[in-house]
């Protein structure tokens, strides 16, 4: 019986052995095998593209062909209509018809002259004297003179001051500067504008006159926007 058991044990004994044996060798061919190379990723390097260049952009320039003015017209603009004055400085003397000096229809012959004034009762008036010639067949031209009568006054220029309306003809003109410490009453020329009108030989017009001076000041104490005179008179040929 110690004997069966003897050579189990020895049979056993040697299985082991024989495991050990062939486990050693298994791991010593493994080791004889070449260890596989890991492969190398492969390291693709990318190209820079070519960068397109951005177009500037370019501003375009138009030049407008020149547009040739219509010619300047010949014909007078007549001057604004001046507004109707609500300003009451005084009465209106108008100087009676005047009789023409020659009925000559002669180139610049004298037709006829004459005085309208203002009469303001603050010792500050205008007068507007006319003077009418011929101009021609059918034409006649009327001066109109206005003046400025005072006594101590200063003033400055101002332009477009002085309305002038004759039959339907109008002109504003300037005033000049006054500087006058007083005295004697003095006549100032204020403006002047000649006028031409419609009038044959052997006709006869009515011509309306109408003067206003915008004084815009205070004179002896009173305020007096403007003055103003006209009337009418008759020019005969």
């Amino acid at each position: 019986m110690k004997g069966k058991a003897t050579a189990v044990l020895f049979i056993i004994v040697f299985l082991l052995v024989v495991a050990v044996i062939c486990t050693f060798l298994t791991s010593l061919d493994r080791r004889s095998e070449p260890e596989p190379t890991p492969q190398t990723a492969a390291v693709v390097t990318a190209q820079p593209q070519p960068v397109q260049p951005t177009p500037v952009p370019t501003n375009e320039v138009i030049t407008p062909t020149p547009v040739t003015p219509p010619p300047a017209s010949t014909t007078p603009t007549p001057a604004a209509t001046p507004a109707p004055s609500t300003e009451t400085t005084g009465t209106v003397e108008t100087a009676p018809f005047a009789v023409p000096t020659e009925s000559t229809g002669s180139q610049g012959a004298v037709l006829g002259s004459g005085t309208f004034r203002s009469s303001t009762g603050n010792n500050i008036d205008i007068r507007a004297e006319w003077e009418a010639r011929t101009a021609g067949s059918s034409q006649v031209e009327v001066t109109v003179t206005v003046y400025l009568e005072s006594y101590a006054l200063h003033m400055m220029a101002v332009p477009n001051s002085v309305n002038i309306s004759l039959n339907g003809q109008y002109a504003s003109l300037g005033a000049p500067a006054v500087d006058y410490d007083g005295g004697p009453q003095i006549s100032t020329k204020l403006a002047s504008q000649t006028f031409t009108i419609e009038c044959s030989e052997g006709d006869s017009r009515n011509v309306g006159l109408q003067v206003e001076w915008h004084f815009g000041g205070t004179y002896g104490g009173v305020e007096i926007p403007e003055i103003e005179c006209g009337g009418e008179f008759v020019v005969s040929r």
